[in-house]
């Protein structure tokens, strides 16, 4: 819950203003946006419920759990995180981190167990998921935010976090300047970005996924979520039997040349056939739902990196495509 020994313990007594009513905090005032709703113990710094992102809202409050490292049973997210931020446990602990864009709450997890000061908030109702998986933790403060408008001042936090959320944002240089407003002149930033280009120069898997997705741009989340459920259900045992019995050279341009958007994993991550198939259901969809998916080549990376004034940073190969990783800023 939201209470003043929280706003202290985050250092936010003079900058959120708590609005009671006759039991509980009812609202929270900051000069950077105004007054924001406290609605199911979460600060709801939104003027609307329904934005762009709000099919990353309904995926993530069905798929609660689903990516976690702790319901998974494998270190994916925590090695991934540590692999692609270069960050450590001893830097991180006590620090404060503004978590960009959280979903269900799979990096929050990994950010908590550093001892961190975690502000972790997500534009959609996703929110509300990361609330369920993590509320009970005294050193996160969560909220529902966008990131244009970050309720905070700048050169506040001593590290920035953004994994899987600037390419579906619709300014993503906009967005990146945010983060760097808001971090500290000698602070850390790690974001992340799909890949523009082919398998050959990227990591990422070719697929045909944005074709389909603006054929598909009609239907409503829970509509698409059925057909992507549906057609998994006699698709991904198929997808499963190409991927396995054809060749690593063969495979690829088999399933590019059939054209159905299925995110497999069975090649690259060590779950049981069920949780592939729900891994498989849960990424399609999420590629297929994004209304913004801007890829970026690693020299658009770098150009972007030298508008926001960072001082030290390099575009690195990273899990998810290409990793920005920052040191300090300039004025």
């Amino acid at each position: 819950m939201i209470n003043p020994s929280k706003l202290k313990l985050f250092g936010l007594e003079t900058i959120w203003e708590l609005k009671p009513n006759e039991t509980n905090p009812a609202a929270i005032v900051c000069e950077m946006f105004g007054k924001a709703e406290i609605v199911g113990d979460i600060p709801r710094f939104v003027k609307s419920k329904e934005n762009y992102s709000s099919n990353f809202g309904f995926q993530w409050l069905k798929f609660t759990k689903t990516q976690l490292d702790s319901s998974s049973g494998i270190p994916l997210t925590r090695d991934r995180f540590f692999n692609d931020t270069q960050w450590t446990i001893d830097e991180l602990k006590g620090k404060r981190v503004l978590e960009v864009g959280s979903g269900a709450g799979r990096f929050t997890e990994i950010l908590l167990s550093t001892g961190a000061l975690v502000y972790s908030f997500d534009y959609s109702a996703a929110v509300e998921a990361n609330f369920a998986n993590h509320s009970q933790h005294e050193n996160l403060l969560l909220f529902q935010g966008s990131v244009y408008e970050i309720p905070f001042p700048d050169d506040f936090f001593d590290f920035v976090f953004c994994f899987g959320v600037l390419q579906h944002t619709p300014d993503p240089p906009l967005a990146l300047q945010s983060m760097v407003n808001k971090m500290k002149p000698e602070g850390k930033i790690a974001v992340d970005n799909y890949p523009k280009g082919s398998s050959k120069t990227t990591i990422r898997p070719n697929s045909n996924y944005r074709k389909v997705a603006r054929r598909l741009s009609f239907l409503s989340a829970p509509n698409l979520f059925r057909f992507v459920w549906l057609y998994h259900q006699v698709w991904f045992p198929i997808d499963t039997l190409i991927r396995t019995r054809l060749s690593p050279t063969l495979y690829p341009k088999v399933l590019h040349y059939i054209g159905i958007p299925c995110f497999n994993y069975v090649h690259t991550i060590p779950l049981r056939y069920n949780q592939l198939k729900e891994w498989a259901i849960l990424d399609t969809f999420d590629a297929l739902g994004a209304r913004f998916d801007i890829p970026i080549t690693k020299e658009e990376f770098t150009s972007l990196g030298l508008e926001c004034k960072l001082d030290q940073f390099e575009v690195a190969l990273a899990f998810n495509g290409y990793v920005l990783r920052g040191k300090g800023k300039n004025k």
